[in-house]
């Protein structure tokens, strides 16, 4: 039998059923692009699922991210902007330039900017790691900067650093939180007291640069850099 199964509804759109070995219990989350992701018990049913996500409607409406419409004059990450052209969509000057009318699609305008984060997250991030590794001697094997849009940032047991391209969207001191996180897990692979002391050392406002950054999800931020900058 299948472990996974998606349906379409009505009013609550695209809902992903999953079913995981060790889940206890029925769970629900949204995630960044608005499909409604249930977790399913092993012994669980999926007929149960549905009826659960049912039973969720009201929570699913109230924490259901609004869509993102990207619009001419955008800025997006640190260096590009959408502008209406008529004659070319090519990139020049550090400006994404999108041909932009009416009927432009919203996938497509998504697409080119989600490459253009792509883009400056390549030239950004494995500078800013490098030094911060440098400076204090917390190692890592490589880097990749990837489209991640459940977290901001992991260090893997092979001790690779996965950052999300989103990331150019925040402030420096935003960016430089997640990176010092990644870079403690190298000495302290848990989230034990010890890595938190660990992580005080090398970013001593952490914890407010952590609950800042608990309220922004890692996903297309059209002008967000500009607004906190």
């Amino acid at each position: 039998m299948s472990s996974h199964q998606i349906f379409q509804h009505p009013n609550l759109g695209t809902i992903s059923l999953t079913k995981h070995p060790r889940a206890k219990r029925y769970k629900v989350r949204i995630t960044p692009t608005g499909v409604v992701a249930i977790t399913v018990p092993k012994y669980g049913s999926f007929r149960a699922a549905k009826q659960f996500a049912l039973d969720q409607q009201a929570w699913i409406q109230k924490h259901r991210p609004r869509p993102i419409i990207i619009k001419n004059g955008d800025q997006i990450g640190r260096k590009h902007a959408v502008t209406t052209i008529s004659n070319t969509d090519d990139d020049y000057n550090n400006v994404l330039n999108i041909r932009f009318s009416e009927d432009a699609s919203q996938s497509e305008l998504r697409k080119r900017a989600i490459e253009a984060l792509r883009v400056e997250a390549k030239e950004l991030l494995p500078e800013r790691v490098s030094y911060l590794s440098d400076k204090s001697e917390l190692g890592y094997n490589k880097l990749q900067v990837k489209n991640m849009t459940s977290r901001w940032g992991s260090y893997s047991s092979n001790k690779n650093i996965s950052l999300s391209i989103y990331l150019v969207q925040l402030r420096d001191s935003l960016v430089d939180y997640v990176i010092w996180h990644e870079l403690c897990h190298s000495r302290q692979p848990n989230h034990s007291a010890a890595f938190w002391e660990l992580l005080e050392q090398h970013c001593p406002d952490y914890r407010g640069l952590k609950q800042e950054l608990g309220q922004i999800r890692p996903t297309l931020l059209p002008n967000h850099y500009s607004n906190m900058t």
